[in-house]
């Protein structure tokens, strides 16, 4: 079933976001466990193997330092979505007050 995304109210805002941190936090530890696994089962004698090996530690490095990168990032995202959440509640509230002789709609 596909889960559809809901973001007309405040708090679904925040949950959409909390679900993406979720959702890359799972991601970054698969990523680093996959590249935990990633090793030379023998010893590298001939150029080939060598040749292997360099690319295979390029490889890690390079998933490896991604990882790093992102690591905290969907953190942030999840944070920085809560701050907008509630400055534009509390606007919204502060907005409300100044209105006056309004009809509800």
């Amino acid at each position: 079933m596909v889960d559809r995304l809901d973001i007309d109210e405040a708090t679904e805002v925040v949950l959409a976001a909390a679900k993406f941190t979720g959702a890359a936090t799972t991601y970054t530890g698969k990523v680093s466990d996959t590249v935990d696994g990633l090793t030379v089962p023998a010893r590298a004698d001939s150029p080939l193997d060598r040749d292997l090996v360099g690319k295979l530690d390029w490889i890690v490095s390079s998933f490896g330092g991604s990882v790093t990168t992102d690591d905290g990032r969907s953190d942030t995202i999840l944070l920085d979505a809560v701050k907008a959440v509630d400055a534009l509640a509390g606007t919204d509230i502060l907005g409300g007050l100044v209105v006056t002789d309004t009809e509800p709609v």
